[in-house]
């Protein structure tokens, strides 16, 4: 069962790769099975992307509720030193926050949520109208990040922003 999760989450990821190209998608999943040696695979394939694993995202997630700058730098720099996208990272915090705006709201609405757990938690350790700043500063961080000295730093202060400027 767990294996099987972990073979479709593999495969979405390279479908949102893809973005939409049946070419793309197809060669993408060639690369995978190349890179992993025939074998296709969340973390082949979060490799092969440049994608950071759910883990250090979740543990970010978790300062950010308790407040801790100290533990969310260093997670950082661990990151950057694995040369993760931070493109990527501000995406699985946006499609995070989401969700728990939409727990918040409606928690019938993700019941079936692969990750209801860490969404639930964090409904219950931040507050509606944090999640929604946090939201708003991550869009703009986003937008904002080619525009930064590197990756790390706009990443960084899209974080420092998110602690400094609460309601």
């Amino acid at each position: 069962q767990e294996g099987i999760k972990s073979d479709v989450l593999a495969l979405k990821l390279l479908a949102k790769a893809a973005d939409g190209s049946l070419r793309d998608g197809l060669s993408l999943l060639d690369q995978a099975i190349v890179y992993g040696n025939g074998s296709v695979d969340v973390e082949t394939v979060e490799s092969m992307l440049g994608i950071v694993a759910q883990h250090p995202v979740d543990a970010i997630l978790r300062a950010l509720a308790e407040q801790d700058a100290q533990i969310m730098l260093t997670i950082v720099a661990e990151i950057a030193e694995r040369n993760a996208d931070f493109g990527n990272l501000i995406e699985q915090l946006l499609r995070i926050f989401h969700r728990v705006a939409l727990f918040q709201k409606l928690p019938q609405a993700l019941a079936q949520d692969e990750e209801f757990d860490l969404i639930s938690e964090l409904a219950g350790l931040m507050l509606p109208e944090d999640v929604q700043l946090y939201y708003q500063i991550a869009l703009i961080g986003q937008r904002d990040l080619a525009l930064a000295p590197d990756p790390k730093t706009g990443f960084e202060m899209l974080l420092l922003r998110m602690l400094t400027f609460r309601p």
